[in-house]
């Protein structure tokens, strides 16, 4: 509900759904012109809402939408804000990984670059860098409770 929270935080309209307007599993989605779905025209995604976006707030481009949902995803590249009302990161919305990987490399500008190889390299160098010829004690758990 990140979208919703964005949208009413800002100043944009959001209300709860009529019936016919909550949509929950499959839905067909049309993109709009934006770096978050650059190669995408439509497809279909996992919504899971009852309340909707019925107007984004201002400053805003709609930049996706479903025959109910009017505000499915919304963007202000001013102050580099993006918000959708579907689940990209699950295996039912078919270009969600599409839409994942165009917001790291295309808007975050992520390198891509990292490999735990290289993030262990680098902590030992940088703790070796702190820590000089002193000693160190490090206390590790990999359970996953920590």
């Amino acid at each position: 509900y990140g979208d919703q929270l964005i949208a009413h935080t800002l100043g944009g309209a959001v209300r709860k759904g009529e019936k016919q307007e909550k949509e929950y599993g499959k839905t067909k989605i049309t993109y709009g012109d934006s770096a978050l779905f650059e190669g995408l025209t439509t497809s279909s995604v996992w919504m899971s809402h009852t309340d909707l976006i019925e107007k984004a707030p201002e400053g805003f481009d709609i930049v996706a939408t479903t025959e109910v949902c009017p505000v499915a995803a919304m963007e202000n590249t001013a102050k580099k804000i993006y918000g959708v009302q579907f689940h990209p990161e699950v295996e039912h919305s078919q270009e969600g990984h599409k839409i994942i990987s165009n917001f790291l490399y295309n808007i975050c500008k992520v390198s891509g670059d990292w490999t735990t190889t290289s993030f262990i390299d680098d902590k030992i160098k940088e703790l070796k860098d702190k820590i000089g010829d002193k000693k160190a004690l490090c206390a590790l758990s990999g359970g996953v409770d920590s």
